[in-house]
């Protein structure tokens, strides 16, 4: 991501990591999301809806919070600007 950064030209400030809460009310919001997404339209159509809802319910049980789900991403950063002149 720096590299990246440095080859457009801009002056990498600082790459920070971020933890951000994600609350799925109930497991329709959760499945509705991924399947929402490029690869959970793909596993969907490769193994149907309805095993995609069941794998994904299974794998993240563990982050069941009362009648819904309690989830943390975690993303890079990257703050970046022109060189000073």
């Amino acid at each position: 991501m720096t590299r990246l950064a440095e080859l457009a030209g801009l002056v990498v400030r600082e790459v920070a990591v971020v933890r951000v809460p994600v609350v799925h009310p109930d497991p329709d919001d959760l499945v509705a999301g991924v399947l929402a997404s490029g690869p959970g339209r793909h596993a969907a159509r490769h193994a149907g809806p309805a095993a995609v809802r069941a794998a994904l319910l299974a794998a993240l049980a563990p982050f069941a919070h009362g009648d819904g789900y309690r989830l943390t991403d975690t993303v890079r950063v990257l703050d970046a600007g022109p060189p000073a002149p």
